[in-house]
């Protein structure tokens, strides 16, 4: 999956970290399983999901394929914009 309009433009982009987790369990994915498929350390997934570190567009795309989110919601659980 390709999505060329997903990358973010600034520090308001962040993960929907409540909504992801919700899908994860859902699938009964783990942040380790998630780690492991994209070839990161699971306390590394562990600070994207939660923003505490930037989430790349390639590892984001990895993840939606993994958890099989659709292209046309993938703006809902990444790089999203909060409503204030």
């Amino acid at each position: 999956m390709q999505l060329q309009n997903a990358t973010p433009k600034g520090s308001d982009n962040v993960i929907n970290a409540r909504k992801l987790m919700g899908l994860m369990v859902e699938k009964g994915m783990t942040q380790l399983d998630l780690a492991e498929a994209i070839g990161k350390k699971r306390a590394v997934i562990s600070l994207k999901i939660n923003n505490k570190r930037v989430m790349h567009l390639d590892e984001a795309e990895k993840i939606a394929e993994l958890l099989e989110i659709k292209e046309s919601d993938f703006g809902t659980y990444f790089f999203y914009h909060p409503v204030a």
